[in-house]
């Protein structure tokens, strides 16, 4: 889901560094679209020869088909796909508005159009499927973006990320029939990976997706702070399959007991920073101030558990 937004922001930065105050070039508008299209194309290409030769290469392909996740992972790989889509609709519009293009439109149909990319590549692995829910989610992305566009000309409701490496137990523990060990930290490496970077795409034990917002966008007269904003996040936790905790070693079933390792959702309410309400002339810092507004620090927090517990966080580091 991430990997082809981190190319493509890697591309087309120095257009969103641009387009902060429309300087004047000396491309032409047509080049510069052209400029744009072409570096966006390219980091989708590079973004999905990666994806086939680091993931898709090493699963089993077949007949194109359709498989529904919409329950999986308690919703947190449909909030990662809203997140992304509108971080990558949000990109293009700046760097098809330095352009000098339809920014709006076309920025979403790009993006749209790199992840129903990653959904058609699922669709011939038979260890997935083309997901109408992971589809629906990207729509839904673009769609937050493009409706606040026509209704306010601006970005009210932000999606955010955030993340914080979490720690398995490496404790031994038998197979049902006792024949064989496990531990959470093996399971959580087949599931996520063992790298940072793998583990931040992939573990939704260690993610947040996070709607943020500046109070004073909704009452104009208000003094609240510009670089102070107001987010809801959703996480999870203990998490060690699909749909349930439960997987299979040599034919044996692994099943981890539920009230030791409950499933469980949480609901934040946090501070927030809006770096881009930093007064600045610089279009690189305007730039970079844009870039970590896609990322949600760490700052106080009200939580709660669908386990029944509230917690005060100083500082919510996922």
């Amino acid at each position: 889901i991430i990997m082809p937004g981190l190319l493509i922001l890697a591309g087309i930065m120095p257009f969103c560094c641009l387009s902060q105050n429309e300087p004047d070039s000396l491309l032409s508008s047509s080049k510069r679209s052209k400029t744009v299209c072409l570096t966006s194309t390219a980091g989708y290409a590079t973004s999905s020869y990666f994806l086939y030769k680091n993931w898709y290469s090493q699963y089993e392909l077949g007949r194109f088909h359709f498989h529904d996740d919409t329950d999986n992972w308690r919703s947190m790989d449909k909030l990662g796909h809203i997140q992304a889509t509108y971080m990558q609709t949000d990109l293009l519009n700046h760097a098809f508005r330095w352009a000098g293009d339809d920014a709006l439109y076309q920025g979403a149909v790009f993006a749209l159009a790199f992840q129903t990319g990653i959904e058609i590549m699922d669709g011939f692995s038979t260890a997935w499927g083309f997901s109408w829910a992971d589809f629906g989610s990207n729509v839904a992305g673009a769609s937050l973006y493009i409706v606040q566009e026509k209704l306010w000309n601006q970005q009210r409701l932000t999606l955010k990320y955030s993340y914080y490496p979490k720690t398995y137990s490496s404790q031994k523990n038998l197979s049902e029939n006792g024949l064989f060990e496990y531990n959470l930290d093996q399971r959580a490496n087949t599931l996520y990976g063992t790298g940072l970077l793998e583990r931040a795409l992939k573990d939704y034990n260690g993610q947040t997706i996070w709607l943020s917002s500046n109070p004073k966008d909704w009452i104009k007269s208000g003094k609240w702070p510009d670089m102070i904003n107001v987010a809801f996040g959703y996480s999870t936790e203990n998490l060690f399959g699909a749909k349930r905790n439960s997987w299979e070693i040599n034919n044996q079933q692994i099943s981890l007991d539920a009230e030791l390792y409950p499933r469980s959702s949480q609901f934040i309410l946090s501070l927030d920073y809006r770096l881009q309400g930093i007064k600045t002339k610089s279009r690189f810092l305007k730039t970079v101030f844009k870039f970590m507004d896609y990322i949600k620090w760490p700052s106080p927090a009200i939580e709660y558990r669908s386990t029944g517990e509230w917690q005060f966080h100083l500082l919510f580091l996922n």
